[in-house]
């Protein structure tokens, strides 16, 4: 079987099951007429029983892809968040001759406290924006897909000797409830999904030493920066490099010119986008607006009081672990069932370390800094309770990868049928459940 063919039996495991799962969140919508405002959406119908319950902040994000030019007004609450704008300005241009959908299909929108003409208007004047964002979106699910065989790589394990594992488990990536939220919404929420997996591989490259090679710290920095402009959380990659890196020199015991170099490389790579950027809207406007640093969730505490701000983060750590226990369910299950796999082939343990080491110390680093900034915010949200969990998943992932092979032809067989049938469990609770839509 030659590898091209291995490959695509790799994601014909993932495809079906997200096919599945972006057309059941068509089928709504989920927010009853009166919570619209509490939930923050707008109800859109479509077809039959088809709609979507459209995000509060998407008529913006339409806005702006289809005139960028407002992303120089004053004060714009998006000038923190150009990248996915522009693309979708970019990309809607392949759309254009989709702009009359919304008339032919009477689509329209039920809000009472707001204009009905603001959400209809945009969807009718911008509707090939609209499918822009949504190719960006299924980009993101699948490029997470991407990068997680690209981890398994990273330790020694090949997707296609067990492609019903690989399938399954991503499937587990991109069935949950971010993209339940937010696929069908013009927004930057989806990189929640995305941005922890992409930690999770450049915090175990650089565990491995890929440092050493400036082309990794050049094209890590810059996805990492143009993620920025996408989504500014994506600076937490920034936080996990360098931890990995600190750990690495101490444990070695050493600090390679090479490798400090390429670290300031990547430090320089990842923060130039975005300098760039406020570097053009400053010439441009003679003013910078950066809407994180304003608001009700800029930082942990507006005291610079200890107590205070420990009792902030402890607070919010309390709320993620109530906003993230929903969504361990699959992680429950992997659990038990690496511990099922473990007790029959006990001698695949003495492997596990040898293989796993450096993605045990990843996913620490990566779910402990995306846990905590999160819980420093003064608030929580689900979408930001779900960041520390992808890292979990593909450590356990991982760890059953490599258990299977240590398995009987029937007991591999049993685990892969478990974890398809976990896949699809999973696909389809979280197009029946009505999720966090706050």
């Amino acid at each position: 079987m030659n590898n091209h063919w291995r490959g695509f039996r790799v994601w014909s495991w993932l495809v079906p099951g997200l096919i599945v799962l972006v057309a059941g969140l068509l089928i709504g919508p989920r927010i009853a007429d009166d919570q619209q405002r509490e939930n923050c959406v707008v109800n859109v119908r479509l077809l039959g029983p088809l709609g979507i319950s459209l995000n509060c902040d998407s008529p913006e994000y339409l806005r702006l892809a289809h005139e960028p030019s407002g992303l120089l007004e004053v004060d714009n609450t998006r000038q923190s968040r150009p990248g996915i704008i522009l693309a979708a300005s970019a990309i809607s241009v392949i759309f254009s001759p989709l702009r009359h959908l919304p008339k032919w299909f009477d689509i329209a929108a039920q809000r009472q406290d707001i204009d009905p003409r603001r959400i209809s208007g945009a969807l009718a004047s911008q509707f090939p924006a609209y499918f822009a964002y949504l190719t960006i979106n299924i980009s993101v699910l699948l490029l997470t897909f991407f990068v997680f065989l690209q981890i398994l790589g990273e330790v020694s394990l090949a997707p296609e000797e067990h492609p019903v594992i690989a399938g399954s488990v991503g499937v587990l990536l991109v069935a949950n409830d971010v993209t339940k939220a937010y696929f069908y919404s013009p927004h930057s929420q989806m990189f929640n999904v995305f941005g922890p997996v992409f930690a999770m591989w450049a915090t175990v490259r650089t565990l491995n030493g890929a440092l050493k090679k400036t082309r990794f710290a050049t094209i890590a920095g810059l996805i990492t920066g143009f993620g920025m402009t996408g989504y500014p959380t994506f600076a937490l990659v920034i936080l996990c490099v360098a931890a990995s890196a600190t750990l690495s020199f101490i444990y070695r015991r050493a600090l390679p010119r090479p490798e400090l170099l390429n670290l300031g490389l990547f430090f320089a790579a990842a923060i130039s986008p975005m300098a760039c950027w406020y570097a053009f809207v400053w010439l441009r406007t003679g003013s910078a607006y950066v809407h994180e640093f304003t608001g009700p969730t800029t930082w942990i505490s507006e005291s610079y009081d200890i107590l205070s701000v420990a009792s902030t983060i402890l607070k919010g750590i309390e709320w993620l672990i109530e906003q993230a226990a929903p969504q361990c369910i699959p992680i429950g299950v992997l659990a038990a069932l690496m511990c099922a796999a473990a007790v029959l082939a006990p001698r695949s343990f003495e492997m596990i370390w040898h293989k796993c080491k450096e993605l045990v110390i990843a996913s620490v680093i990566v779910s402990v800094i995306f846990a905590v900034f999160f819980s420093c915010t003064g608030t929580m949200a689900a979408r930001w309770a779900y960041t520390p969990l992808p890292p979990i998943v593909i450590l356990l992932g991982a760890m059953l990868f490599l258990i299977a092979g240590w398995l009987q032809a029937k007991w591999r067989f049993a685990l892969g049928v478990a974890l398809f049938l976990l896949g699809w469990w999973q696909v389809f609770y979280t197009i029946a459940k009505n999720g966090p839509f706050t």
